[in-house]
Protein backbone atom coordinates (compact mmCIF):
# COMPACT_ATOMS: atom_id res chain seq x y z
CA UNK A 1 0.00 0.00 0.00
CA UNK A 2 2.75 2.19 0.87
CA UNK A 3 4.64 1.47 -2.53
CA UNK A 4 1.07 2.52 -4.51
CA UNK A 5 1.02 5.60 -2.05
CA UNK A 6 4.50 6.57 -3.19
CA UNK A 7 3.95 6.27 -6.80
CA UNK A 8 0.92 8.29 -6.57
CA UNK A 9 2.86 10.91 -5.06
CA UNK A 10 5.67 10.60 -7.21
CA UNK A 11 3.56 11.17 -10.75
CA UNK A 12 1.28 13.97 -8.98
CA UNK A 13 -2.34 14.75 -8.69
CA UNK A 14 -2.82 15.14 -12.50
CA UNK A 15 -1.40 12.26 -13.94
CA UNK A 16 -2.59 10.17 -10.93
CA UNK A 17 -6.05 10.76 -11.76
CA UNK A 18 -5.51 9.67 -15.40
CA UNK A 19 -4.40 6.31 -14.63
CA UNK A 20 -7.27 6.27 -12.15
CA UNK A 21 -10.13 7.01 -14.48
CA UNK A 22 -8.17 4.81 -17.39
CA UNK A 23 -8.23 1.99 -14.83
CA UNK A 24 -11.89 1.94 -14.20
CA UNK A 25 -12.85 2.57 -17.45
CA UNK A 26 -10.88 -0.36 -18.55
CA UNK A 27 -12.60 -2.27 -15.47
CA UNK A 28 -15.72 -1.24 -16.01
CA UNK A 29 -15.68 -1.77 -19.68
CA UNK A 30 -14.57 -6.09 -19.19
CA UNK A 31 -17.39 -6.34 -16.93
CA UNK A 32 -20.05 -4.85 -19.30
CA UNK A 33 -18.86 -6.64 -21.63
CA UNK A 34 -19.20 -10.22 -19.89
CA UNK A 35 -22.38 -9.35 -18.57
CA UNK A 36 -23.74 -8.57 -21.92
CA UNK A 37 -22.59 -11.85 -23.00
CA UNK A 38 -24.12 -13.67 -20.42
CA UNK A 39 -27.43 -11.61 -20.38
CA UNK A 40 -28.42 -11.23 -24.01
CA UNK A 41 -25.78 -12.56 -25.86
CA UNK A 42 -24.29 -9.58 -27.68
CA UNK A 43 -22.57 -6.37 -27.07
CA UNK A 44 -24.60 -3.06 -27.34
CA UNK A 45 -22.79 0.35 -28.65
CA UNK A 46 -25.22 2.48 -26.17
CA UNK A 47 -23.80 -0.04 -22.93
CA UNK A 48 -20.22 0.43 -24.61
CA UNK A 49 -21.04 4.09 -24.67
CA UNK A 50 -22.56 4.64 -21.16
CA UNK A 51 -19.83 2.13 -19.67
CA UNK A 52 -17.28 4.43 -20.71
CA UNK A 53 -18.95 7.78 -20.01
CA UNK A 54 -20.50 7.26 -16.50
CA UNK A 55 -17.59 5.68 -14.59
CA UNK A 56 -15.32 7.56 -16.35
CA UNK A 57 -16.36 11.20 -15.37
CA UNK A 58 -17.54 9.41 -11.38
CA UNK A 59 -14.27 8.19 -10.97
CA UNK A 60 -12.21 11.60 -12.15
CA UNK A 61 -14.51 13.78 -9.69
CA UNK A 62 -13.83 11.41 -7.00
CA UNK A 63 -10.37 10.86 -7.22
CA UNK A 64 -9.47 14.60 -7.82
CA UNK A 65 -11.34 14.42 -3.67
CA UNK A 66 -9.33 10.92 -2.75
CA UNK A 67 -6.12 12.26 -4.19
CA UNK A 68 -6.26 16.13 -2.29
CA UNK A 69 -6.53 14.65 0.22
CA UNK A 70 -3.80 12.47 0.09
CA UNK A 71 -1.47 14.77 -1.00
CA UNK A 72 -2.62 17.23 1.90
CA UNK A 73 -2.00 14.00 4.30
CA UNK A 74 1.65 13.77 3.20
CA UNK A 75 2.37 17.27 3.04
CA UNK A 76 1.55 17.34 6.71
CA UNK A 77 3.14 14.42 7.80
CA UNK A 78 6.61 15.86 5.97
CA UNK A 79 5.60 19.18 8.25
CA UNK A 80 5.31 16.88 11.22
CA UNK A 81 8.82 14.84 10.36
CA UNK A 82 10.62 18.16 10.07
CA UNK A 83 9.27 19.24 13.21
CA UNK A 84 9.81 16.67 15.09
CA UNK A 85 13.58 17.31 13.81
CA UNK A 86 13.78 21.00 14.93
CA UNK A 87 14.29 22.30 17.86
CA UNK A 88 11.93 24.49 18.87
CA UNK A 89 13.32 27.29 20.18
CA UNK A 90 16.72 27.83 18.08
CA UNK A 91 15.07 25.92 14.66
CA UNK A 92 18.13 24.22 13.99
CA UNK A 93 18.43 20.38 14.39
CA UNK A 94 17.61 18.95 17.69
CA UNK A 95 19.73 16.16 19.80
CA UNK A 96 17.87 12.92 17.89
CA UNK A 97 18.21 14.38 14.46
CA UNK A 98 21.61 15.21 15.09
CA UNK A 99 22.12 11.73 16.35
CA UNK A 100 21.23 10.40 12.96
CA UNK A 101 23.21 12.16 11.02
CA UNK A 102 26.13 11.39 13.08
CA UNK A 103 25.33 7.78 12.74
CA UNK A 104 25.11 7.86 8.95
CA UNK A 105 28.49 9.84 9.22
CA UNK A 106 30.07 7.01 11.19
CA UNK A 107 28.64 4.09 8.47
CA UNK A 108 30.70 6.18 6.16
CA UNK A 109 33.83 6.80 7.79
CA UNK A 110 34.27 3.05 8.65
CA UNK A 111 33.26 1.79 5.24
CA UNK A 112 35.22 4.42 3.04
CA UNK A 113 37.46 5.19 5.18
CA UNK A 114 37.03 9.20 5.51
CA UNK A 115 37.10 11.51 8.53
CA UNK A 116 35.05 13.27 10.28
CA UNK A 117 35.09 15.20 13.76
CA UNK A 118 32.66 15.74 16.45
CA UNK A 119 33.16 19.49 18.06
CA UNK A 120 30.95 20.12 21.38
CA UNK A 121 30.80 23.63 23.14
CA UNK A 122 28.45 25.14 25.60
CA UNK A 123 27.65 29.02 27.06
CA UNK A 124 29.89 29.37 30.22
CA UNK A 125 28.05 31.08 33.31
CA UNK A 126 24.82 30.44 31.35
CA UNK A 127 22.43 30.95 34.68
CA UNK A 128 24.10 34.12 35.17
CA UNK A 129 22.18 35.57 32.30
CA UNK A 130 18.96 33.99 32.86
CA UNK A 131 19.11 34.84 36.74
CA UNK A 132 20.30 38.78 35.91
CA UNK A 133 18.47 39.52 32.47
CA UNK A 134 15.61 36.82 32.75
CA UNK A 135 14.54 33.74 30.43
CA UNK A 136 13.67 35.66 27.36
CA UNK A 137 16.90 37.48 27.35
CA UNK A 138 18.10 34.06 27.39
CA UNK A 139 16.41 32.31 25.16
CA UNK A 140 17.18 35.42 22.39
CA UNK A 141 20.96 34.62 22.85
CA UNK A 142 20.64 31.31 22.31
CA UNK A 143 18.64 31.78 19.69
CA UNK A 144 21.31 34.39 18.21
CA UNK A 145 24.41 31.85 19.02
CA UNK A 146 22.30 28.90 16.98
CA UNK A 147 22.11 31.31 14.08
CA UNK A 148 25.46 32.84 14.06
CA UNK A 149 27.41 29.92 14.00
CA UNK A 150 24.77 28.19 11.29
CA UNK A 151 25.35 30.79 8.84
CA UNK A 152 29.17 30.83 9.56
CA UNK A 153 30.16 27.36 9.68
CA UNK A 154 31.14 25.27 6.19
CA UNK A 155 27.52 24.31 4.21
CA UNK A 156 28.86 20.51 4.67
CA UNK A 157 28.74 21.16 8.62
CA UNK A 158 26.24 20.37 10.66
CA UNK A 159 25.00 22.56 14.00
CA UNK A 160 22.26 20.88 16.40
CA UNK A 161 21.20 21.90 19.73
CA UNK A 162 22.17 19.32 22.09
CA UNK A 163 20.26 20.40 25.16
CA UNK A 164 20.24 23.55 27.41
CA UNK A 165 22.63 25.80 26.51
CA UNK A 166 25.15 23.16 24.93
CA UNK A 167 25.37 23.04 20.96
CA UNK A 168 27.41 20.43 18.80
CA UNK A 169 28.70 20.83 15.09
CA UNK A 170 29.42 17.61 12.90
CA UNK A 171 31.94 18.29 10.62
CA UNK A 172 32.73 15.91 8.13
CA UNK A 173 35.63 15.32 5.37
CA UNK A 174 37.69 17.18 8.30
CA UNK A 175 40.85 15.58 7.32
CA UNK A 176 42.31 18.79 5.90
CA UNK A 177 40.64 20.78 8.56
CA UNK A 178 42.55 22.62 11.08
CA UNK A 179 40.30 21.99 14.39
CA UNK A 180 42.17 24.50 16.77
CA UNK A 181 41.30 27.04 14.26
CA UNK A 182 37.62 25.68 13.54
CA UNK A 183 37.56 26.01 17.02
CA UNK A 184 38.99 29.15 17.92
CA UNK A 185 36.63 30.56 14.98
CA UNK A 186 33.58 29.07 16.61
CA UNK A 187 34.85 30.70 20.16
CA UNK A 188 35.42 33.90 18.11
CA UNK A 189 31.77 34.03 16.55
CA UNK A 190 30.17 33.47 19.75
CA UNK A 191 32.37 36.02 21.39
CA UNK A 192 31.42 38.72 19.26
CA UNK A 193 27.69 38.58 19.87
CA UNK A 194 26.15 40.76 21.96
CA UNK A 195 22.66 41.63 22.71
CA UNK A 196 21.23 45.04 24.49
CA UNK A 197 19.29 44.76 27.82
CA UNK A 198 17.80 48.43 28.86
CA UNK A 199 21.02 49.95 27.20
CA UNK A 200 23.53 47.36 28.85
CA UNK A 201 25.50 44.98 26.25
CA UNK A 202 25.50 41.48 27.48
CA UNK A 203 28.25 38.99 25.99
CA UNK A 204 29.20 35.62 26.69
CA UNK A 205 32.19 33.17 26.20
CA UNK A 206 31.88 29.30 25.61
CA UNK A 207 34.10 25.95 26.36
CA UNK A 208 34.69 23.73 23.62
CA UNK A 209 35.54 20.24 22.89
CA UNK A 210 36.41 18.43 20.51
CA UNK A 211 36.96 15.10 19.03
CA UNK A 212 38.33 12.84 15.42
CA UNK A 213 37.16 9.76 14.45
CA UNK A 214 39.62 7.09 14.81
CA UNK A 215 39.19 3.89 13.86
CA UNK A 216 39.59 2.98 17.02
CA UNK A 217 36.25 4.13 17.90
CA UNK A 218 33.22 2.32 17.03
CA UNK A 219 30.18 4.20 18.13
CA UNK A 220 29.07 7.95 18.07
CA UNK A 221 28.34 8.22 21.85
CA UNK A 222 32.09 7.30 22.76
CA UNK A 223 33.37 10.42 20.66
CA UNK A 224 30.56 12.77 21.72
CA UNK A 225 31.78 11.62 25.43
CA UNK A 226 35.74 12.33 24.73
CA UNK A 227 34.55 15.68 22.96
CA UNK A 228 32.54 16.22 26.26
CA UNK A 229 35.29 15.46 28.78
CA UNK A 230 37.99 17.55 26.40
CA UNK A 231 35.16 20.42 26.75
CA UNK A 232 35.06 20.19 30.86
CA UNK A 233 38.73 20.02 31.27
CA UNK A 234 38.55 23.20 29.00
CA UNK A 235 36.11 24.73 31.37
CA UNK A 236 37.71 23.61 35.11
CA UNK A 237 40.93 25.02 34.07
CA UNK A 238 39.17 28.08 33.25
CA UNK A 239 40.67 28.33 29.54
CA UNK A 240 37.18 29.58 27.81
CA UNK A 241 38.71 29.26 24.60
CA UNK A 242 40.40 26.46 22.54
Amino acid sequence: MEKIKGWFLKIGIFRSVIVLVFLTIIISVLLTIGIMLLTSGKITRPGIIATVVTPGATTAFFSIIILKLLFDLDETEQKFKNLSRQDDLTGISNRGAFIEIAERELDRAIRYGVEFSIVLFDINEFKHINDRFGYAVGDKMLQEIAHQCQVRIRNTDHIARWGGDEFVVLVPQSEDVDLEQYCTRIIQIIRNIHLIDNTQSIRVSASIGVKRFTDDVTTIDEILNMADRDMYQIKDENRFKW
